[in-house]
């Protein structure tokens, strides 16, 4: 079957394959996240918003979530002629691949929860499949370090520039998994070589992104200043350290942690005490859709620390940024679901704008200028971004402090915040951190 020439198929064959099993699924009695008799509105809340994210959001092929979908889940993929042009840009930037490696590499959180909580199979092959899709794009290229965004459906192709932000939430992930208790013996050994992998080949380029061609630049970096950065350095070389036992990757982590990073006035330890700097919501320059990442990573570094001022350290940046983060996770209230913001999927629109680009510094400028455009044109787009994505997201950061004074503090508005949206309307992914806020706040008596 030649998916370049038929490059809409999802939306025919495979996506009555998905109707047909999630009809079968959605009859079928439902598993209790709660240990009462009834689901309560909250758990049928965020069975909705799973249903909805496989009705509509996954690629059939390799499991890798879409950007964004109309409300019958048509894509636009595409073509492998397109993506060797750089159409619309060698970022991807406005197109439905955009965010693979990022937002599969979170949504396995939700997932490896969601299994630990249920026990059942379909959860664990879910799980699998976003995780041996994460393995695709990190094994589809030969450049040392580069990790696809995302890949066409035959098999072999992808845009050239990955990021740090892509690349970040894909060794966060694929780690979830492998604690999870989900792979055998064998999978779990060569998912830790993969991430050993990855790790050797950023140090050995000061932790630079690669593209691919090595010569369209690197895009990108975990050593940058600021502190949605400054955390992931110490995160990737513990993990190794945790993977391998080789005392080579706990020096690096000790040293980190010490060194001051270029463009910081401070120690890396101590400039992540004082968590990110979020600012009151319409000021704030740290989005939280890229920046939750990180505190999903100080959340794993409490567990695998073992000198107790470090600990104290990570315990301290947690609840700094939970603190910061209630006020937008508040945003929730000002999101009205019958909205009448329209949503343009065609990205090809943006062709128009194209231009040659010869590293990936052009590809970025020409993208964002694509992307201002793309909220003109749609601007349900940035409405989702602004009182859905961003909210929930928030509340992530929130329910990751392992404070339960502070998250029991917000419970209503975070039950509130998890029944607001009616997802079916949703032109966007990111509504499947849901799953991670629900599991975990349950942890903390939500």
């Amino acid at each position: 079957m030649n998916f370049s020439i038929r490059p809409y198929l999802h939306t025919t064959f495979y996506r009555i394959a998905l109707y047909l099993l999630i009809t079968f699924v959605a009859s079928q009695p439902i598993v209790m996240a709660n240990t009462s008799q009834q689901p309560d509105s909250l758990w049928l809340s965020i069975e909705k918003a799973h249903q909805e994210i496989w009705r509509r959001f996954v690629n059939p092929q390799f499991t890798i979530l879409y950007d964004y979908t109309d409300k019958l889940g048509t894509v636009h993929i595409p073509t492998a002629e397109e993506v060797k042009k750089r159409l619309p840009n060698g970022l991807s930037y406005t197109t439905v691949i955009e965010d693979g490696a990022f937002y599969n590499g979170i949504y396995l959180d939700g997932l490896c929860e969601r299994w630990k909580k249920l026990r059942t199979k379909q959860t664990a092959s879910e799980a699998r499949n976003v995780a041996n899709a994460l393995i695709k794009l990190a094994t589809v290229s030969q450049v040392p370090g580069f990790i696809a965004r995302n890949i066409l459906p035959d098999g072999k192709t992808y845009y050239p520039a990955s990021s740090d932000d892509q690349t970040f939430p894909w060794f966060y992930g694929l780690w979830k998994y492998l604690k999870s208790g989900i792979p055998d013996k064998k999978e779990s050994e060569a998912i830790a070589k993969l991430i050993v992998d990855k790790a050797t080949a950023l140090q050995t380029s000061n932790w630079n992104i690669p593209c691919d061609p090595i010569e369209f630049g690197y895009y990108g970096s975990f050593s940058k200043a600021g502190n949605k950065h400054l955390v992931r350095i110490p995160f990737v070389t513990r993990i190794a350290y945790e993977l391998t036992g080789k005392q080579v990757w706990l020096d690096s982590y000790t040293a980190c942690l010490a060194e001051m990073p270029t463009g910081e006035t401070g120690k890396r330890i101590d400039l992540l005490a004082k968590g990110i700097a979020y600012g009151a919501p319409g000021d704030n320059k740290f989005n939280f859709w890229l920046s939750a990442s990180s505190q999903a990573a100080l959340h794993e570094l409490v567990r695998l620390e073992t000198d107790s001022l470090n600990k104290a350290v990570y315990q301290k940046a947690l609840l700094n940024n939970a603190r910061k983060a209630i006020a937008h996770m508040r945003l929730y209230t000002t999101f009205n679901n019958a909205n009448a913001f329209t949503y343009e999927i065609n990205w090809r629109q943006f062709n128009a704008y194209w231009r040659p680009q010869t590293d990936c510094w052009e590809a970025r400028k020409l993208g964002l200028g694509q992307v201002e455009e793309g909220y003109k044109l749609s601007p349900r787009n940035r409405y989702e971004f602004d009182y859905m994505t961003e909210p929930l997201f928030a509340a992530w950061v929130i329910v990751m402090s392992d404070d339960k004074g502070l998250i029991q503090s917000v419970s209503q508005d975070l039950r509130q915040l998890l029944t607001h949206y009616d997802w079916s309307t949703m032109y966007t992914v990111p509504f499947f951190i849901a799953e991670s806020v629900y599991f975990e706040g349950l942890k903390h008596g939500m």
